[in-house]
């Protein structure tokens, strides 16, 4: 084989570049383009270079998406906090002008990086921050005594636990739809958190928070690389919210950090305002911020008209409405 871009490769030959490659995570393995295409609609757009002997020196994941709210886009990657093309200079310079030609072909209206591409003909755009603890063995006297007080309390009324026991995981998938709703946004469809635990295996962690027998919360986190677990999803039954759920399965992510040796916890994305109520929060847990640059081709896109349609009409669903609504909106695509 010849230098060049192919649209696949062998498995063992991808694994193999992961594993060499510093930058690589969750979202640029085998695994995430399994769980999104049996999860989504999205048409798997993947680029793989090849050096002069023919070896695997580089890769792109892309999906083609067409959804109402945001258009025809290609991205990298769908439902992945941060994931660019992997290998050296001259490789992802091929595999980016490589996207520049499906952009065309595929008549998208954008190319979508989850991070900082601006040396490839991208726009770079500061829309969010995300917030990473670095955790030790004194992370619980270091905290804030705010944070301290509030983990102590939701401990000695709920318990926390780890499983994938499909029951638990549908009971933490409504209540992300009764909290996810009541913050006016779509969640994602119930088969996606199946789909995570069946095809994720050890790189998936489901958190879940009970009290009384009832369960109140729970969170899912994601072995982002090597040193770092990623807070993925979240949620608190707004009818227990005085019982701190969220403290609870923080909390229990922190330990899972220390109990299989990574070095941080990613708390995710929010607002690069440290006025924010909600970047507040994760800075008093003593997160540090980190930028989250996305890049952009040919422009930084606009949503916010559509969003703020969407955020309205959400208010005025009816939970199974609601349900229908968010998959729609994440699963659908024209083509």
């Amino acid at each position: 084989m010849k230098s060049g871009i192919t649209y696949n490769t062998k498995i063992d030959q991808w694994k193999e570049l992961l594993g060499k490659s510093p930058d690589s995570n969750l979202f640029h393995t085998p695994e995430w383009k399994m769980l999104i295409e049996k999860t989504f609609k999205y048409r798997p757009l993947y680029l793989f270079s090849h050096d002069e002997q023919g070896e695997l020196n580089g890769m792109l994941p892309l999906f083609f998406i067409d959804k109402r709210l945001t258009g025809k886009r290609i991205c990298c990657v769908p439902s992945g906090h941060i994931c660019g093309a992997l290998g050296d200079d001259e490789a992802r310079l091929a595999l980016y002008n490589n996207a520049f030609l499906l952009y065309n072909t595929q008549s998208a209206e954008l190319v979508e990086i989850r991070g900082n591409e601006s040396r490839f003909g991208f726009h770079t755009y500061h829309i969010l921050s995300t917030y990473v603890l670095d955790v030790r063995q004194s992370i619980r006297i270091d905290l804030h005594k705010s944070i301290r007080r509030y983990v102590s309390k939701a401990e000695s009324t709920n318990r926390t636990f780890l499983t994938k026991d499909r029951a638990y995981i549908k009971e933490l998938y409504e209540v992300n739809c009764l909290n996810k709703r009541r913050n006016r946004v779509i969640t994602r469809p119930k088969k996606f958190f199946f789909n995570m635990a069946e095809i994720l295996g050890d790189d998936v962690f489901f958190h879940i928070v009970e009290s009384k027998g009832d369960v109140i919360g729970g969170g899912v986190s994601l072995s982002f690389n090597d040193d770092r677990l990623l807070y993925y999803i979240g949620a608190s039954h707004p009818k227990h919210l005085g019982k701190n759920p969220s403290y609870s399965y923080l909390w229990h992510m922190i330990e899972t950090c220390l109990k299989y040796g990574y070095g941080s916890m990613d708390f995710g994305p929010s607002s690069k305002d440290p006025l924010d109520s909600l970047t507040q929060f994760k800075l008093r847990w003593g997160c540090r911020e980190e930028k989250m640059l996305y890049s952009f081709y040919p422009d930084v896109p606009h949503y916010e008209a559509k969003q703020s349609l969407s955020h309205t009409l959400i208010g005025m669903m009816p939970n199974f409405v609601y349900k229908i609504y968010s998959d729609l909106v994440f699963s659908s695509t024209i083509n």
